[in-house]
């Protein structure tokens, strides 16, 4: 809910945030920010690259584990949809972080990690057999890592 007060995230508890924006060609939707909070399996070690996985779907993995539907796919509808466009596009999208936090494991810290790009977009299977979008997200440069400052004081 912070994130949302304080103007980072809108959704209090979808991980992609976006916009409909009007271009030449009409109108488009367009990600403006990401929450990686550990839900699914995406690759959070990296302080420059984020692989992110898209939402939606029963993959049968992580927190999106539900045992009383089958195994579905995600699709490409409103965020997954927005982080499609924001690849072919190029535009920039804030990423938020959370961090499982190492004095109380059941709490996550949140942190503004920066400005990135999605570098690469694809789809992959999931160990059983559910199709999930996944997007490689590239810091910009130039900017001060709050996930590689949080990483050191953890060591």
């Amino acid at each position: 809910m912070e994130l949302c007060v304080v103007g980072l995230h809108s959704p209090s508890m979808a991980g992609i945030d976006f916009m409909t924006v009007k271009g030449e060609m009409g109108e488009d939707t367009i990600a403006v920010s990401i929450v990686s909070s550990g839900g699914y399996e995406d690759d959070a070690e990296d302080t420059d690259i984020l692989i992110y996985t898209g939402q939606g779907g029963n993959l049968g993995v992580g927190a999106n584990l539900r045992r009383d539907k089958a195994v579905s796919d995600q699709k490409l509808v409103r965020g997954n949809l927005a982080l499609d466009r924001s690849s072919r596009k190029g535009n920039e999208i804030r990423v938020v972080r959370g961090i499982r936090d190492p004095f109380n494991p059941l709490t996550k810290v949140y942190v503004y990690d920066g400005l990135y790009k999605i570098q690469e977009a694809w789809v992959e299977k999931t160990k059983v057999g559910a199709h999930s979008f996944k997007y490689k997200f590239v810091r910009l440069p130039g900017q001060l890592s709050a996930f590689a400052l949080w990483q050191s004081i953890q060591r």
